[in-house]
């Protein structure tokens, strides 16, 4: 089968460059909180589709960048859009024509939105976004593999980075703030490096947010070979091999550019994970030559053996293609498996706070996975549990995403949280409450019950609360009336005890940072139970640490 497959891998690799020179952009994530939202066919909907024109038109761009405003208050609309400064104008136009219509299926009615993709970005906001320095929200992302010396390369890490970042703020304002770098980590391997701001920033605002993105690398991707910070006014990037298009635009005027001399051996770095692979440089991928067939012109003889021979050869061609394409879907439906499983390690997508509890160890795992009450529910189950997570099952949505009410097979309703892709806190949220609740028990604490972790799904599983949450009968005219001081002083004594058990009683010590109203929920017998771990944080035994970072809900 081996000789087999080797045969028609050309004409495989042929399908697949192919098909590569012509493929979409490679979407990397979008943020369009719902906090604020336009009405359809409205006013503000108008002015946004004629700035998503202005940004895809070419005219207006100058060195990869597009601004673009339009409206009156309070429709105004104001958008950007940024190429890579390594980029053909070719890749960029095809990169923005695609983002302009990508973003408005992502977020179809949010005033304030931003997508990035490994060949540009796009953003648009109700609020002034020209000329000004905005850091957040900000997406993480590493390679899985750690590196060897970690100390040496954590110095010749923030040696180039620094390069790159004064070199790309040292453009003027208007011209391409972008900066590649290179240094030699070991005799076969190479550290590469970029960093790129908005034309539009001054050379101060431009330094200050690569040095912000710089300092979070030790955070999100501290000990790994490669990491990545996008924000929308900056952006950095550095990995063990060559990502970006060497002979693309570099600025000569960068008064701190050094050239490096690489090794011949430095050109055959170890290959990346599947989770960062390269992106191939715009441009550098030749289409292949159509095959070309040539029929005899001769006798009717000879052009009639020859349509025969080839007929055979083409029906071979087919059988062996259709076995090796088998194989190889076969072989890609385990890797995109594999993946998928790997995806929530790999991104850390959340506004401005470092990894916390994304990753348990094995022990903590298995005594989870072994627990009584707690299990892995398959998708299925739960999708037919909620009809589809249909609109008549959904309870609410919050922050995290939509909730919904099921009733499983063994006849017990739950509640079941839904990661949201849009969602800011999603994926912190979400392994809190895995790695949390799940080990605490308490009559005053809501009970996880499990969890789906199946192909793009992330859901929570809940016991159901038949009478919701505390701020239904709170905020309610006519639901207040059944609170009588005796059931009030009830549910603030079975609250206090379950904030003391998290204090002091349980195993874990843990703040629960966001109790409010909302997240007490009440069972059949009015009893109250704490809820939403998502921002909750761990203490040791002895640590009385503060913090000085503003976390929960804002009440104005």
């Amino acid at each position: 089968m081996i000789p087999v497959f080797s045969f028609v891998l050309p004409l495989i690799l042929l399908g697949v460059i192919t098909f590569t020179s012509e493929a979409q952009p490679t979407y990397l994530y979008h943020v369009c909180p719902n906090t604020t939202t336009f009405t359809i066919n409205s006013t503000y909907q108008d002015n946004l589709k004629i700035v998503l024109s202005q940004l895809r038109n070419p005219g207006i761009r100058t060195n990869g960048f597009s601004t673009s405003a339009f409206g009156e208050d309070p429709n105004d609309v104001y958008g950007q859009s940024l190429c890579f400064g390594d980029l053909s104008t070719e890749v960029c136009q095809e990169c923005l024509d695609f983002a302009t219509q990508d973003i408005i299926q992502r977020c179809p009615i949010e005033k304030v939105a931003i997508v990035w993709y490994d060949q540009c970005f796009l953003r648009y906001s109700k609020q002034l976004i020209q000329s000004t320095m905005a850091e957040s929200p900000k997406v993480f992302m590493w390679n899985t593999q750690n590196v060897t010396d970690q100390e040496r390369f954590n110095e010749l890490l923030a040696k180039t980075m620094k390069e790159a970042a004064n070199n790309a703020s040292s453009a003027p304002v208007g011209g391409i703030k972008f900066a590649p770098g290179e240094n030699n980590l070991t005799v076969f391997q190479t550290l590469y490096t970029l960093a790129q701001c908005t034309p539009d920033l001054s050379g101060n605002d431009c330094l200050l947010c690569l040095e912000a993105a710089i300092s979070d690398l030790p955070t999100c991707c501290g000990g790994k070979i490669g990491g990545r910070v996008l924000s929308p006014s900056c952006n950095i990037r550095y990995e063990i091999y060559q990502f970006y298009n060497a002979s693309g635009f570099i600025p000569e005027s960068y008064p701190n550019r050094t050239k490096t001399v690489v090794t011949e051996a430095s050109a055959f770095p170890p290959l990346p994970s599947a989770n960062t692979r390269p992106t191939p440089a715009p441009g550098s991928i030749t289409r292949p030559e159509e095959p070309k067939m040539s029929i005899s012109e001769g006798g009717k003889g000879g052009k009639t053996s020859q349509i025969k021979v080839i007929g055979s050869a083409s029906a071979a061609v087919a059988v062996l293609l259709l076995i090796s394409s088998s194989i190889y879907t076969i072989w890609r439906r385990k890797i995109l498996k594999k993946e998928e499983m790997e995806i929530s390690e790999v991104q850390l997508l959340d506004m401005g706070i470092g990894p916390a509890l994304c990753k348990s160890t094995p022990e903590e795992e298995m005594s989870m996975n072994s627990h009584q009450d707690f299990s892995m529910i398959p998708f299925d189950k739960v999708y037919d549990a909620t009809k589809h997570f249909s609109d008549e099952t959904k309870l609410g949505e919050g922050g995290f995403g939509p909730v919904y009410k099921g009733l499983l097979e063994d006849g017990r309703e739950v509640a079941v949280k839904r990661l949201s892709r849009t969602s800011g806190q999603g994926l912190q949220e979400f392994m809190n409450e895995v790695t949390l609740i799940a080990k605490l028990q308490h009559r005053n604490l809501v009970r996880l019950l499990g969890c789906c972790l199946e192909k793009t799904e992330k859901l929570l599983i809940y016991e159901y609360m038949h009478n919701k949450s505390l701020d239904v009968f709170l905020f309610d005219s006519n639901m207040i009336v059944h609170l009588d001081w005796q059931k009030r002083l009830s549910i603030i004594n079975g609250v206090a005890r379950g904030v003391l058990y998290l204090h002091e009683d349980s195993r874990l010590r843990i703040i629960h940072r966001d109790l409010k109203a909302s997240n007490v929920l009440l069972d059949y017998d009015m009893n109250p139970k704490i809820s939403d771990f998502g921002m909750a944080k761990i203490f040791g035994g002895n640590d009385n640490k503060t913090t000085n970072r503003i976390v929960g809900t804002y009440f104005p």
